[in-house]
Protein backbone atom coordinates (compact mmCIF):
# COMPACT_ATOMS: atom_id res chain seq x y z
CA UNK A 1 0.00 0.00 0.00
CA UNK A 2 1.41 3.10 -1.24
CA UNK A 3 -0.35 5.87 0.43
CA UNK A 4 -0.74 6.26 4.56
CA UNK A 5 -3.32 3.71 5.49
CA UNK A 6 -6.00 6.30 7.74
CA UNK A 7 -8.01 4.55 9.72
CA UNK A 8 -11.77 5.92 10.98
CA UNK A 9 -13.39 3.25 13.76
CA UNK A 10 -17.43 3.53 14.59
CA UNK A 11 -18.66 2.35 17.67
CA UNK A 12 -17.34 1.90 21.30
CA UNK A 13 -17.04 -1.42 21.76
CA UNK A 14 -13.66 -1.29 23.78
CA UNK A 15 -12.70 -5.25 23.05
CA UNK A 16 -13.16 -4.34 19.13
CA UNK A 17 -10.85 -0.86 20.20
CA UNK A 18 -8.55 -2.82 21.35
CA UNK A 19 -8.66 -5.40 18.46
CA UNK A 20 -8.21 -2.64 15.91
CA UNK A 21 -5.58 -0.68 17.40
CA UNK A 22 -3.35 -3.63 17.28
CA UNK A 23 -3.80 -4.72 13.42
CA UNK A 24 -3.60 -0.89 13.03
CA UNK A 25 -0.30 -0.67 14.90
CA UNK A 26 0.56 -4.00 13.05
CA UNK A 27 -0.21 -2.36 9.46
CA UNK A 28 1.59 0.99 10.55
CA UNK A 29 -1.66 2.91 9.92
CA UNK A 30 -0.67 6.58 10.09
CA UNK A 31 -4.21 7.75 11.19
CA UNK A 32 -6.30 5.59 13.90
CA UNK A 33 -9.61 8.04 14.43
CA UNK A 34 -12.80 7.03 16.33
CA UNK A 35 -16.36 7.67 16.04
CA UNK A 36 -19.29 6.71 18.80
CA UNK A 37 -21.80 6.31 16.05
CA UNK A 38 -22.03 6.78 12.16
CA UNK A 39 -23.64 10.63 12.54
CA UNK A 40 -20.18 11.40 13.73
CA UNK A 41 -18.49 9.28 11.54
CA UNK A 42 -20.24 10.92 8.70
CA UNK A 43 -19.17 14.73 10.16
CA UNK A 44 -15.32 13.39 10.06
CA UNK A 45 -15.62 12.05 6.68
CA UNK A 46 -17.02 15.26 5.39
CA UNK A 47 -14.55 17.46 7.49
CA UNK A 48 -11.38 15.50 6.39
CA UNK A 49 -8.98 17.37 4.16
CA UNK A 50 -7.75 14.04 3.45
CA UNK A 51 -10.04 10.80 2.58
CA UNK A 52 -9.63 7.97 5.24
CA UNK A 53 -8.48 4.33 3.61
CA UNK A 54 -11.04 2.51 5.46
CA UNK A 55 -14.18 2.71 7.75
CA UNK A 56 -14.49 0.35 10.14
CA UNK A 57 -17.97 -0.21 11.45
CA UNK A 58 -18.63 -2.14 14.78
CA UNK A 59 -21.37 -4.60 14.75
CA UNK A 60 -25.34 -3.40 15.88
CA UNK A 61 -24.29 -0.10 15.15
CA UNK A 62 -27.16 1.17 13.55
CA UNK A 63 -28.57 4.79 13.25
CA UNK A 64 -30.44 6.86 10.77
CA UNK A 65 -27.20 7.91 9.07
CA UNK A 66 -25.81 4.91 8.29
CA UNK A 67 -27.00 4.90 4.55
CA UNK A 68 -24.93 8.02 4.20
CA UNK A 69 -21.87 6.68 5.24
CA UNK A 70 -22.26 3.56 2.98
CA UNK A 71 -22.18 6.02 -0.27
CA UNK A 72 -19.89 8.09 1.35
CA UNK A 73 -17.20 4.88 1.18
CA UNK A 74 -17.37 1.04 -0.38
CA UNK A 75 -21.07 2.75 -2.02
CA UNK A 76 -18.87 5.33 -3.81
CA UNK A 77 -16.62 3.92 -6.78
CA UNK A 78 -14.40 6.79 -6.21
CA UNK A 79 -14.38 7.19 -2.74
CA UNK A 80 -11.01 5.67 -2.11
CA UNK A 81 -12.73 4.33 1.44
CA UNK A 82 -13.40 1.41 1.60
CA UNK A 83 -16.20 0.06 4.47
CA UNK A 84 -15.58 -2.61 6.71
CA UNK A 85 -18.35 -4.32 8.88
CA UNK A 86 -17.18 -6.21 12.37
CA UNK A 87 -19.07 -8.70 13.98
CA UNK A 88 -18.48 -11.96 15.55
CA UNK A 89 -19.18 -15.24 14.23
CA UNK A 90 -21.73 -16.01 16.73
CA UNK A 91 -23.65 -13.10 15.40
CA UNK A 92 -25.83 -11.71 12.61
CA UNK A 93 -25.90 -8.91 10.36
CA UNK A 94 -28.46 -6.72 11.59
CA UNK A 95 -27.43 -3.41 9.31
CA UNK A 96 -30.97 -2.56 7.90
CA UNK A 97 -30.22 0.91 6.96
CA UNK A 98 -28.67 0.13 3.38
CA UNK A 99 -30.96 -1.34 0.50
CA UNK A 100 -28.12 -3.40 -0.43
CA UNK A 101 -24.73 -4.21 0.30
CA UNK A 102 -22.63 -1.63 -1.13
CA UNK A 103 -19.70 -2.58 -3.22
CA UNK A 104 -16.23 -3.45 -0.98
CA UNK A 105 -18.37 -4.31 1.85
CA UNK A 106 -16.78 -6.86 3.59
CA UNK A 107 -17.33 -8.73 7.09
CA UNK A 108 -14.92 -9.94 9.24
CA UNK A 109 -16.26 -13.29 11.33
CA UNK A 110 -13.47 -13.37 13.66
CA UNK A 111 -12.46 -10.80 16.75
CA UNK A 112 -9.11 -10.79 16.33
CA UNK A 113 -6.60 -8.38 14.55
CA UNK A 114 -5.33 -11.10 12.16
CA UNK A 115 -8.41 -11.46 10.42
CA UNK A 116 -9.17 -7.45 10.38
CA UNK A 117 -5.32 -7.43 9.07
CA UNK A 118 -6.17 -9.71 6.16
CA UNK A 119 -9.59 -8.15 5.39
CA UNK A 120 -7.67 -4.48 5.34
CA UNK A 121 -5.72 -5.85 2.78
CA UNK A 122 -7.90 -7.18 0.89
CA UNK A 123 -10.08 -4.18 0.92
CA UNK A 124 -7.18 -1.37 0.32
CA UNK A 125 -5.61 -3.91 -2.94
CA UNK A 126 -8.47 -3.95 -4.29
CA UNK A 127 -8.53 -3.07 -8.54
CA UNK A 128 -9.80 0.40 -9.46
CA UNK A 129 -13.42 0.02 -11.20
CA UNK A 130 -12.58 0.04 -14.79
CA UNK A 131 -15.11 1.60 -17.21
CA UNK A 132 -18.16 0.06 -18.31
CA UNK A 133 -20.44 0.12 -21.44
CA UNK A 134 -24.21 0.12 -21.19
CA UNK A 135 -26.75 0.00 -23.74
CA UNK A 136 -28.63 2.94 -24.86
CA UNK A 137 -31.54 1.38 -23.73
CA UNK A 138 -29.72 0.71 -20.06
CA UNK A 139 -28.69 4.61 -19.93
CA UNK A 140 -32.11 5.92 -20.76
CA UNK A 141 -33.63 3.33 -17.80
CA UNK A 142 -31.35 5.09 -15.75
CA UNK A 143 -32.87 8.31 -16.15
CA UNK A 144 -36.31 7.39 -15.68
CA UNK A 145 -35.31 5.46 -12.55
CA UNK A 146 -34.01 5.95 -9.36
CA UNK A 147 -30.32 5.04 -10.71
CA UNK A 148 -29.57 8.71 -10.87
CA UNK A 149 -28.23 10.78 -8.00
CA UNK A 150 -27.13 14.38 -6.97
CA UNK A 151 -23.93 15.13 -4.58
CA UNK A 152 -23.01 18.22 -3.82
CA UNK A 153 -19.30 19.47 -3.67
CA UNK A 154 -18.41 22.79 -1.51
CA UNK A 155 -17.28 26.07 -2.76
CA UNK A 156 -15.54 28.56 -0.33
CA UNK A 157 -14.10 32.03 -0.83
CA UNK A 158 -10.36 31.85 -1.13
CA UNK A 159 -9.90 35.16 0.92
CA UNK A 160 -11.68 34.02 3.57
CA UNK A 161 -12.54 30.29 3.67
CA UNK A 162 -16.07 31.60 3.82
CA UNK A 163 -18.83 28.44 2.18
CA UNK A 164 -20.41 30.07 -0.41
CA UNK A 165 -21.64 27.49 -2.27
CA UNK A 166 -22.22 23.89 -3.72
CA UNK A 167 -21.94 22.33 -7.10
CA UNK A 168 -24.71 19.68 -8.09
CA UNK A 169 -22.57 16.59 -10.00
CA UNK A 170 -24.26 13.25 -11.28
CA UNK A 171 -23.91 10.35 -10.28
CA UNK A 172 -24.74 6.64 -11.13
CA UNK A 173 -25.70 4.12 -8.35
CA UNK A 174 -25.01 0.93 -10.45
CA UNK A 175 -26.10 -1.88 -8.59
CA UNK A 176 -23.06 -3.77 -8.57
CA UNK A 177 -20.28 -1.07 -9.13
CA UNK A 178 -21.52 1.04 -6.54
CA UNK A 179 -21.72 4.95 -6.99
CA UNK A 180 -20.26 5.91 -10.70
CA UNK A 181 -18.89 9.26 -11.32
CA UNK A 182 -19.87 11.29 -14.45
CA UNK A 183 -17.24 10.27 -16.78
CA UNK A 184 -17.71 6.71 -16.54
CA UNK A 185 -21.38 7.52 -17.78
CA UNK A 186 -22.35 10.81 -19.15
CA UNK A 187 -20.12 10.48 -22.13
CA UNK A 188 -21.98 7.71 -23.19
CA UNK A 189 -25.20 9.30 -22.58
CA UNK A 190 -24.68 12.48 -24.57
CA UNK A 191 -23.19 9.96 -27.57
CA UNK A 192 -26.66 8.27 -27.18
CA UNK A 193 -28.17 11.73 -27.54
CA UNK A 194 -29.60 11.82 -24.15
CA UNK A 195 -28.11 15.20 -22.59
CA UNK A 196 -31.40 16.85 -22.78
CA UNK A 197 -33.30 14.76 -20.66
CA UNK A 198 -30.19 14.00 -18.26
CA UNK A 199 -30.29 18.00 -18.15
CA UNK A 200 -33.97 18.35 -17.05
CA UNK A 201 -33.40 15.11 -14.78
CA UNK A 202 -30.97 16.66 -12.96
CA UNK A 203 -32.37 19.88 -12.79
CA UNK A 204 -35.64 18.71 -10.97
CA UNK A 205 -33.72 16.79 -8.62
CA UNK A 206 -31.68 19.51 -7.86
CA UNK A 207 -33.95 21.91 -7.15
CA UNK A 208 -36.76 18.87 -4.54
CA UNK A 209 -33.17 18.32 -3.15
CA UNK A 210 -32.97 22.46 -2.53
CA UNK A 211 -36.18 22.11 -0.76
CA UNK A 212 -36.11 19.25 1.04
CA UNK A 213 -32.81 19.89 2.63
CA UNK A 214 -32.85 24.00 2.36
CA UNK A 215 -29.82 23.91 0.90
CA UNK A 216 -30.68 27.84 -0.29
CA UNK A 217 -31.51 28.85 3.20
CA UNK A 218 -27.97 27.78 4.36
CA UNK A 219 -26.56 30.88 2.55
CA UNK A 220 -25.49 28.67 -0.67
CA UNK A 221 -25.52 28.74 -4.05
CA UNK A 222 -25.75 25.86 -6.09
CA UNK A 223 -23.95 25.05 -9.55
CA UNK A 224 -26.27 23.69 -12.26
CA UNK A 225 -24.33 21.74 -15.21
CA UNK A 226 -25.98 22.33 -18.56
CA UNK A 227 -24.28 21.92 -21.65
CA UNK A 228 -24.14 24.83 -24.61
CA UNK A 229 -26.75 23.03 -27.15
CA UNK A 230 -28.99 22.39 -24.45
CA UNK A 231 -29.26 25.32 -23.18
CA UNK A 232 -30.02 26.52 -26.40
CA UNK A 233 -33.43 24.66 -26.02
CA UNK A 234 -36.22 26.97 -25.01
CA UNK A 235 -38.09 24.42 -22.83
CA UNK A 236 -34.91 24.09 -20.60
CA UNK A 237 -35.33 27.96 -19.91
CA UNK A 238 -39.11 27.13 -18.77
CA UNK A 239 -38.19 23.96 -16.77
CA UNK A 240 -35.72 25.98 -14.96
CA UNK A 241 -38.70 28.61 -14.40
CA UNK A 242 -41.14 25.89 -13.17
CA UNK A 243 -38.62 24.29 -10.68
CA UNK A 244 -37.54 27.43 -9.23
CA UNK A 245 -40.96 28.81 -8.48
CA UNK A 246 -42.61 25.97 -7.39
CA UNK A 247 -39.45 25.64 -5.01
CA UNK A 248 -39.48 28.92 -4.05
CA UNK A 249 -35.86 29.62 -4.78
CA UNK A 250 -34.74 33.12 -5.89
CA UNK A 251 -33.13 33.21 -9.00
CA UNK A 252 -29.87 34.72 -7.79
CA UNK A 253 -29.10 31.45 -5.37
CA UNK A 254 -28.56 29.49 -8.94
CA UNK A 255 -25.70 29.04 -10.98
CA UNK A 256 -25.88 28.21 -14.33
CA UNK A 257 -22.85 26.51 -15.65
CA UNK A 258 -22.29 26.59 -19.13
CA UNK A 259 -20.45 22.94 -20.09
CA UNK A 260 -19.55 22.98 -24.04
CA UNK A 261 -18.60 19.79 -26.24
CA UNK A 262 -18.52 21.42 -29.19
CA UNK A 263 -16.56 25.40 -29.73
CA UNK A 264 -18.99 28.03 -29.31
CA UNK A 265 -19.14 29.36 -33.27
CA UNK A 266 -22.15 31.73 -32.60
CA UNK A 267 -20.99 34.10 -29.79
CA UNK A 268 -24.78 36.14 -30.60
CA UNK A 269 -26.89 33.53 -30.12
CA UNK A 270 -24.63 32.76 -26.67
CA UNK A 271 -25.04 36.13 -25.87
CA UNK A 272 -29.01 36.19 -26.06
CA UNK A 273 -29.20 32.85 -23.82
CA UNK A 274 -26.72 34.50 -21.01
CA UNK A 275 -28.94 37.63 -21.11
CA UNK A 276 -32.47 36.37 -20.82
CA UNK A 277 -30.80 34.05 -17.50
CA UNK A 278 -29.18 37.32 -16.10
CA UNK A 279 -32.45 39.42 -16.31
CA UNK A 280 -34.08 36.69 -14.51
CA UNK A 281 -31.59 36.85 -11.54
CA UNK A 282 -29.43 33.39 -12.65
CA UNK A 283 -25.94 33.62 -12.65
CA UNK A 284 -24.39 32.05 -15.69
CA UNK A 285 -20.62 30.42 -15.88
CA UNK A 286 -18.17 29.63 -18.60
CA UNK A 287 -17.17 25.81 -16.93
CA UNK A 288 -14.23 24.23 -17.69
CA UNK A 289 -11.77 27.56 -18.90
CA UNK A 290 -8.43 26.07 -20.34
CA UNK A 291 -6.26 27.12 -23.17
CA UNK A 292 -8.03 24.83 -25.07
CA UNK A 293 -11.43 26.44 -25.31
CA UNK A 294 -11.90 28.52 -27.99
CA UNK A 295 -13.04 33.06 -28.09
CA UNK A 296 -12.80 32.22 -24.46
CA UNK A 297 -11.11 36.26 -24.28
CA UNK A 298 -14.76 36.91 -26.49
CA UNK A 299 -17.13 34.67 -23.99
CA UNK A 300 -15.98 36.72 -21.16
CA UNK A 301 -17.63 39.81 -22.83
CA UNK A 302 -21.08 38.46 -23.04
CA UNK A 303 -22.34 38.68 -19.58
CA UNK A 304 -21.39 35.64 -17.47
CA UNK A 305 -21.02 35.97 -13.89
CA UNK A 306 -18.32 33.61 -13.19
CA UNK A 307 -15.93 31.54 -15.04
CA UNK A 308 -14.22 28.28 -13.62
CA UNK A 309 -10.48 27.07 -14.22
CA UNK A 310 -10.66 23.77 -15.66
CA UNK A 311 -9.56 21.13 -13.08
CA UNK A 312 -6.04 19.94 -15.16
CA UNK A 313 -5.23 23.99 -15.58
CA UNK A 314 -5.60 24.37 -11.44
CA UNK A 315 -2.94 21.02 -10.54
CA UNK A 316 -0.80 21.90 -13.77
CA UNK A 317 0.08 25.55 -12.49
CA UNK A 318 2.11 24.87 -10.01
CA UNK A 319 4.97 23.30 -12.09
CA UNK A 320 3.59 24.61 -15.55
CA UNK A 321 4.24 28.14 -16.28
CA UNK A 322 2.10 28.35 -19.33
CA UNK A 323 -0.60 26.62 -17.63
CA UNK A 324 0.21 29.31 -14.40
CA UNK A 325 0.24 32.38 -17.24
CA UNK A 326 -3.22 31.46 -18.28
CA UNK A 327 -5.03 31.70 -15.00
CA UNK A 328 -3.22 35.17 -14.64
CA UNK A 329 -4.37 36.30 -17.58
CA UNK A 330 -7.69 35.00 -17.50
CA UNK A 331 -8.04 36.42 -13.83
CA UNK A 332 -7.38 40.51 -15.09
CA UNK A 333 -9.12 39.93 -17.48
CA UNK A 334 -11.93 39.00 -15.36
CA UNK A 335 -11.66 41.58 -13.16
CA UNK A 336 -12.23 44.27 -15.40
CA UNK A 337 -15.70 42.40 -16.71
CA UNK A 338 -16.37 41.96 -12.86
CA UNK A 339 -16.69 38.40 -13.06
CA UNK A 340 -15.44 35.70 -10.31
CA UNK A 341 -13.15 33.30 -10.50
CA UNK A 342 -13.09 30.05 -9.33
CA UNK A 343 -10.83 26.90 -8.94
CA UNK A 344 -11.71 23.49 -8.88
CA UNK A 345 -9.43 20.38 -8.16
CA UNK A 346 -7.88 22.03 -5.24
CA UNK A 347 -6.65 19.22 -3.37
CA UNK A 348 -3.76 20.23 -1.43
CA UNK A 349 -3.11 23.42 0.43
CA UNK A 350 -0.32 24.35 -1.03
CA UNK A 351 -2.45 24.59 -4.21
CA UNK A 352 -4.99 26.45 -2.37
CA UNK A 353 -2.22 29.20 -1.42
CA UNK A 354 -1.45 29.66 -5.26
CA UNK A 355 -4.82 29.86 -6.29
CA UNK A 356 -5.25 32.34 -3.77
CA UNK A 357 -2.07 34.52 -4.64
CA UNK A 358 -2.72 34.33 -8.65
CA UNK A 359 -5.80 36.18 -7.65
CA UNK A 360 -8.55 33.31 -8.34
CA UNK A 361 -11.76 34.56 -5.83
CA UNK A 362 -13.48 30.89 -5.00
CA UNK A 363 -12.22 27.29 -4.48
CA UNK A 364 -13.51 23.61 -5.03
CA UNK A 365 -12.06 20.79 -4.74
CA UNK A 366 -11.37 17.46 -2.29
CA UNK A 367 -9.12 19.90 0.38
CA UNK A 368 -11.92 21.78 1.05
CA UNK A 369 -15.32 19.34 0.91
CA UNK A 370 -15.69 16.17 -1.04
CA UNK A 371 -18.98 15.40 -3.07
CA UNK A 372 -22.10 15.21 -0.42
CA UNK A 373 -24.98 13.45 -0.12
CA UNK A 374 -27.48 16.23 -0.07
CA UNK A 375 -28.24 15.37 3.53
CA UNK A 376 -24.89 15.65 4.32
CA UNK A 377 -24.33 19.01 3.36
CA UNK A 378 -25.63 20.87 6.75
CA UNK A 379 -22.95 18.57 8.43
CA UNK A 380 -20.35 19.60 6.39
CA UNK A 381 -21.07 23.24 7.12
CA UNK A 382 -21.37 22.91 10.61
CA UNK A 383 -17.99 20.73 10.64
CA UNK A 384 -15.73 23.47 8.61
CA UNK A 385 -17.40 27.01 10.41
CA UNK A 386 -16.29 25.57 13.67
Amino acid sequence: MDAPLRLLLVGANQRWTRVVSAAARRLGASVLDTACNSCEALIRIVAAAQPYSMVLLQHRNTDPSLHHLADLTAGDAGSGTGLLLLRDQRQQPDIQATDRQPPGWIVVVQANRAGIHRAINQQTEQPAVLPWQVSPAELRAALTGPMLKLRYQPLVRLADRMPIGVEALARLDHPQLGMLAADLFIPQMEAANLAPLLTKVMITQAMQDACTHRLTELGLRIGLNVPLDVLMMPEIFDLLETQRQRCSIPAERLIIELTETQPVTDLAALRCVVGRLRDVGYRVSIDDASPEIANIDAMIGLGFTTLKFDKSVVQAAAHDPAHRGFIERIVRLTQKAEIRTIAEGIEDIETEDLMRDLGVDTGQGYLIGRPLPPAAVKLWLEAWQR
